[in-house]
This record gives C-alpha cells, sequence and structure tokens, in this order.
C-alpha cells in the first residue's frame, strides 16, 4: 500500500549517485527531456547553410559532442533527431566553408599569375 503522505524519509536510500538528478513523473517513469543545446545546434546549422559558413564547424563539434552524450543516456535526453540534422548541416556548412576558402585562393593565385605575366 503507498504512503500518502509521500515518501518515507527514513527509509534506505539508493547507492545510484545520479539519482537524484533524474527526475520521475508521478507514474515512477522517469521525465525525459530535450537536450539544452539541441536548438543552439539546429540553428547554427542553419545559418552555416544560409551564408555564415563559419558556424558550420561549431555545429558539427557542438552535435557530436551532444549526440555522444544522447547515446550515454537515451533515458534522459530527447531532440536526437533535431541534433542529428543540426550536425548534418554543420557539415555540408564546413564543406561549403573548405569551398569557399578554395575558391577565394585560386582568385587570389590566378590574379597574382595574371598581374606578373602581363595579361
Amino acid at each position: 500500500m503507498s504512503n500518502p503522505y509521500g515518501p518515507d524519509p527514513y527509509a534506505e536510500r539508493s547507492s545510484d549517485p545520479y539519482e537524484a538528478y533524474v527526475q520521475s513523473s508521478p507514474y515512477g517513469a522517469p521525465m525525459v527531456r530535450q537536450h539544452p543545446r539541441s536548438t543552439p545546434i539546429l540553428v547554427l546549422g542553419l545559418l552555416s547553410i544560409l551564408g555564415l559558413s563559419i558556424c558550420g564547424p561549431i555545429a558539427w563539434v557542438m552535435g557530436n559532442n551532444a549526440m555522444r552524450e544522447i547515446d550515454a543516456s537515451p533515458a534522459q535526453y530527447t531532440d536526437r533527431g533535431t541534433v542529428n540534422v543540426g550536425r548534418i548541416l554543420g557539415i555540408i556548412g564546413t564543406v561549403l566553408l573548405v569551398l569557399t576558402v578554395l575558391g577565394f585562393g585560386f582568385l587570389i593565385v590566378t590574379g597574382i599569375v595574371f598581374a606578373a605575366t602581363g595579361y
């Protein structure tokens, strides 16, 4: 029979040090919450696609770290899909950044060669 006044304060405690950090619902199942960095990762990934390519590597690294945290405790965090989309957009933004840097480098070298040859 359950205690109508709440948990027994003198009951034996669990040896799990992380038990206090996992909230539970009134029905006993742990409450799953959104990963705290899922939205910033998605925003950085989108910005890297929309022209601010320097955000790509940041979204990529943050996404990899968040994916590791979600995989380590899947019962605690949700939004794996949002983090994965932001990470993939960060990868694409990083590729665009590298292509942009290579393109500008090619233009600079071409300009120097044409200036030196007199064309």
